[in-house]
């Protein structure tokens, strides 16, 4: 059902090279994601110079490092998007620019601040055959140590691949009532709860 892909993954997801000095406007920093992974136009410039434009997908119509995880094989379940992320921090020529800029673009301490990031991101829906759609599970973790994010990896791929998906979402189906009536985020946690999970979500700041 579920097939594992090979994303590049690395330990210094960092941002050294430097780029345009054109590049350097308050309109290229505008709405920095303190929460997420999505880019600044500056930002995505940066990551450009460093060699990572094969990675900036535009899945979730987001513009971030992200890559594809897995992928699915199943008449009925829908794998809306598993992804890796990484969030760069500024070092070398790269945080030299920004350090240049800062005075007349304070926005630029946002980047200044920004630390290495990493993330995991699995959205699994049903269908039926009379086009009912259900969200199945949708879990997000983010994590600041490189180690912590490959156990989580592996954790969660286990219970990706072990997991009775058609025995779950009749569970859910049967249970419908008790979340079907919770909003936003309870939805998920409701459903997290008993794949194991504390919450749903466990994201972390970007400053």
């Amino acid at each position: 059902m579920f097939r594992l892909l090979n994303p590049f993954l690395t330990e210094t997801p960092v941002c050294f090279e430097e780029v345009s000095e054109e590049k350097f406007t308050e309109h290229n920093v505008l709405y920095y994601d303190k929460d997420g992974f999505e880019l600044t136009l500056l930002e995505q410039e940066f990551y450009y110079s460093s060699g990572y434009r094969r990675f900036m997908t535009n899945c979730l119509n987001h513009s971030c490092w992200q890559q594809p995880w897995m992928e699915i094989s199943h008449n009925n379940f829908i794998l809306d998007h598993a992804l890796i992320l990484h969030r760069c921090a500024f070092i070398d020529k790269a945080k030299e620019q920004l350090v240049k800029f800062l005075k007349k673009i304070p926005r630029l301490a946002y980047l200044l601040k920004c630390p290495v990031k990493w993330g995991l991101d699995l959205s699994l829906d049903f269908v039926d055959n009379n086009g009912n759609l259900t969200e199945v599970i949708h879990i997000e973790i983010d994590t600041k140590h490189y180690h912590e994010f490959l156990s989580q990896k592996e954790k969660l791929q286990t219970l990706v691949l072990s997991t009775d998906w058609e025995h779950f979402y009749k569970f859910l189906d049967q249970h419908r009532k008790k979340w079907d009536r919770l909003e936003g985020f309870d939805q998920n946690n409701w459903k997290a709860r008993h794949l194991g999970f504390k919450k749903a979500e466990s994201t972390l700041k970007a400053i």
